[in-house]
């Protein structure tokens, strides 16, 4: 029982990454900031936290599950409140945490000097990129959220390209996996293979790493078998009774499989 007790407590330990965050500013006062560590795939939070800034300084200490996560700094103003999005590594990391001087939405940080921010910022350059190709060529000043289709595609190419320039980063495999979740497809999905097989190994066997590469097998086998002419999977769900169906009591006729959602208008109009 000792020898397990000590194997859990050291996997236990083994499994955070603590970081320290020391933050300076001059142009904020005493505010008090809240911070975020966000989910991977859906940016939702996951974590808060908030401190106090006086007399210029703050420290920001506690751990992370990975070596390095998505995050953001938000402070409220009002009714409004101004936001920063950065990439929070383990270990000790010097911020300077500043107002945005035109942008009254934005705060802006300096001299943040990690490797996966420069990552990060590389990433955010392209989608910027391509986005202001699409307001020259269609006087829209909609964001990177409402590219068309191709372009959209060749601005996720990049980056997932850009990637492969640091195949000993973290944050590459963090930034690969939300990469990954933006579009379906066997084509893409392989893409992302192929990205990951070009990481050291130790990326590749982590745990993200594994994820994303048994999420993407798993997508490129369920489409390739989901193709005309191949038979359906066999499958059991349990109905709005409790009772279990088979698709198995099916065989031999012919039947239809309708998808749909709970969230979605028209198809809670089609339920009846």
């Amino acid at each position: 029982i000792l020898v397990l007790l000590i194997s859990f407590c050291c996997a236990r330990v083994s499994g955070q990454f603590h970081y320290i965050l020391n933050i300076k500013t001059s142009t904020i006062g005493k505010t008090k900031v809240y911070f975020n560590i966000k989910d991977n795939n859906n940016f939702k939070a996951i974590k808060r936290d908030s401190f106090i800034i006086v007399n210029n300084n703050a420290q920001l200490k506690g751990e992370l599950n990975q070596p390095s996560n998505f995050a953001n700094f938000f402070i409220w103003q009002g009714r409004k409140f101004r936001s920063i999005d950065f990439v929070i590594d383990a270990g000790e990391t010097n911020i300077n945490l500043e107002f945005s001087e035109d942008n009254d939405r934005k705060l802006k940080i300096k001299n943040l000097n990690t490797r996966s921010n420069d990552i990060s910022f590389e990433m955010q350059n392209i989608r910027d990129k391509y986005s202001q190709i699409y307001q020259r060529v269609s006087n829209d000043t909609s964001k990177i959220f409402a590219l068309p289709k191709d372009m959209s595609q060749k601005c996720n190419l990049e980056m997932i390209k850009l990637l492969q320039s640091y195949p000993d980063e973290y944050f590459s495999l963090v930034a690969l996996n939300w990469l990954g979740h933006l579009k379906s497809g066997v084509e893409y999905a392989e893409t992302i293979l192929a990205t990951l097989a070009t990481f050291n190994p130790k990326l590749k066997n982590s745990t993200l790493g594994k994820e994303i590469y048994n999420e993407k097998t798993t997508i490129i086998s369920n489409i390739n078998s989901a193709k005309i002419s191949n038979n359906v999977i066999e499958f059991s769900v349990r109905d709005n009774n409790g009772r279990v169906f088979s698709n198995n009591m099916l065989r031999g006729q012919n039947y239809i499989i309708v998808f749909s959602a709970t969230w979605c208008i028209p198809c809670q109009h089609q339920l009846p």
